[in-house]
């Protein structure tokens, strides 16, 4: 009987698995095409290029942790990749930061966050972010005493930035948000308040950007733009708002906060 190798005789790859695609946005919600999308995981290093909806093909991986970024001319990558855990066919979506974003620390990673953001209510940094390690979370802990629209006592959370609006074409606000625990419409309070707003405080004047009433809230991360081409060169604060106005809890987790030029 002849001894068995010490060595195995084969090397296998598998290279079969559920087919992985995906898009890649800008700052306006806009795709992007040309993008190269660099995807790092198990036996995995692929560097793929959007088409022109922002599409790159579908490719076959395994089951695993994955680490994905995208960059593209014209726009800046943000520093920390999306990581993803795939264990079936899935459509990842990648997004791209203004080539000057006026906001610092969108990300909220690194050590710099607290001393660029200011802040109301216990604001947490979440690990269960859009991208890294880090996402900022509002509605845990205590907030500030605010009145309700139902004439209940509230509480408020903010976050805010001191910014300049760029006077270059078609400046963009952009966000990823989601809630959680996300709550049935049954389960919603009947006055609900405003659970996110945000604002923009310049020249004396509080200006509403968003309303509640223009999100769809959603416990996945979902994109949000608004354009602010009406405060061209204004110099002013970003502030995000959340309202508690019911004892249900929940939070609102915010990640990639980014403000520049659209495209």
């Amino acid at each position: 009987m002849e001894p068995l190798p010490a060595q195995p005789q084969a090397t296998t790859l598998i290279v079969s698995g559920p087919a992985v695609t995906g898009v890649v946005l800008g700052p306006a919600g806009e795709p992007v095409a040309g993008a190269s999308v660099t995807i790092t995981g198990p036996n995995t290093q692929e560097t793929l290029t959007t088409n022109t909806a922002g599409q790159w093909s579908p490719l076959p991986l395994l089951g695993g942790a994955y680490e994905f970024q995208a960059s593209a001319p014209g726009y800046t990558a943000w520093p920390a990749p999306r990581q993803v855990s795939l264990t079936g066919t899935a459509t990842i979506t990648l997004t791209l930061a203004p080539a000057t974003n006026a906001i610092a620390s969108g990300d909220f990673e690194g050590d710099n966050v607290w001393n660029v953001w200011d802040w109301a209510g216990q604001i947490n940094l979440s690990i269960e972010a859009f991208d890294g390690q880090a996402a900022a979370r509002l509605g845990d802990g205590s907030g500030e005493p605010t009145d309700c629209p139902n004439s209940q006592p509230g509480q408020l959370w903010s976050l805010g930035q001191r910014v300049t609006i760029s006077t270059g074409p078609e400046p963009h606000l952009s966000f990823l948000f989601k809630i959680s625990p996300f709550p049935t419409s049954d389960s919603r309070p009947p006055t609900p308040g405003p659970w996110l707003s945000v604002f923009f405080e310049t020249d004396g004047e509080t200006h509403e950007l968003i309303s509640p009433d223009e999100l769809l809230f959603s416990p996945e991360w979902t994109l949000v733009h608004q354009d602010l081409s009406a405060w061209q060169g204004k110099t002013g604060t970003l502030q995000f708002q959340v309202v508690r106005c019911a004892e249900e809890p929940f939070s609102v987790s915010l990640d990639r906060v980014s403000l520049g030029s659209g495209q």
